[in-house]
C-alpha cells in the first residue's frame, strides 16, 4: 500500500511539475500556450491585460440575453393601494 501511495504521488509530481514549467515559460512568452491549471491561467491572462475565464464567461452569459431583458426595468408603481 506504501509503494502505491509513493507511485502516486511520483505522478502529481510530475504533474504539477509539468504544469509549472508550462506556467513559467507562459509568463515570460506571450506566444506560448497557457497552462492547463486554470487559475494559473487566468492570472497570465489579467497580467497581459486579457478577459479572465469569469470575464469571457459573463460577456457571453450577457451577449446571449435578448436585449429586452438588459433593460432596466420601470420604476415601480406609485399608485395608492385602495382599502
Amino acid at each position: 500500500m506504501l509503494d502505491a501511495s509513493k507511485s502516486q504521488l511520483l505522478l502529481v509530481w510530475d504533474a504539477f511539475q509539468s504544469a509549472l514549467k508550462q506556467t513559467l515559460a507562459a509568463a515570460e512568452d506571450a506566444q506560448a500556450p497557457l497552462p492547463t491549471v486554470p487559475v494559473w491561467a487566468d492570472e497570465i491572462r489579467a497580467g497581459r491585460g486579457l478577459p479572465t475565464e469569469v470575464e469571457q464567461a459573463a460577456a457571453r452569459a450577457a451577449a446571449a440575453k435578448p436585449a429586452a431583458d438588459r433593460r432596466k426595468p420601470n420604476a415601480p408603481s406609485m399608485r395608492c393601494k385602495k382599502r
